[in-house]
């Protein structure tokens, strides 16, 4: 990533809310991040400030304005952004709890299953389940999984969400 001049992220729903360090260290360039929902992406890390968000669904015609538009706006600045910190980041956190809710999700278990598992009822189960969704903007169980999936894959799981 550090000396790439464009860099496309694929993100499902929710990874975008996740930090990435290593997007901070890459050279001035255009970074595009290919989401299912554009509207959707708010309150993001410092690292994804500046990426261009395109929805899946957009037409070829609206990918080719938003790149010319940032060529043009990187052509005009001489030097990378530095206000891009992670000092400055409030990245996404979970409760402990949270972890051992998601992990045990990303399992397969039931939530009846996870309320037996951590002794808790299974309201609990599901009011945490919802916190977590609603820190990552997710909409249904099937974003949830998604993004528990990304995670599993990046090997970011289940450290990654102690310091996401």
């Amino acid at each position: 990533m550090k000396v790439a001049d464009v860099i496309v992220l694929a993100l499902c729903p929710g990874e975008c809310f996740i930090c990435c360090p290593e997007l901070q260290e890459r050279k001035k360039g255009i970074v595009i991040g290919v989401v299912d929902d554009d509207t959707r992406v708010t309150a993001l890390p410092s690292c994804f400030q500046d990426i261009i968000f395109i929805s899946r669904r957009d037409s070829v015609t609206r990918l080719r304005t938003a790149l010319h538009g940032a060529w043009l706006r990187l052509q005009q600045t001489n030097t990378r952004q530095s206000s891009m910190s992670c000092c400055d980041c409030q990245p996404t956190r979970l409760s402990p709890q949270q972890i051992r809710i998601m992990t045990c999700l990303y399992e397969g278990m039931s939530v009846q299953q996870i309320a037996d598992e951590l002794m808790i009822s299974e309201k609990t189960v599901y009011a945490h389940k919802y916190m977590v969704m609603r820190k990552f903007n997710l909409r249904n169980d099937y974003e949830l999984m998604l993004l528990l999936n990304k995670l599993t894959k990046n090997c970011a799981w289940p450290g990654g969400f102690i310091n996401i």
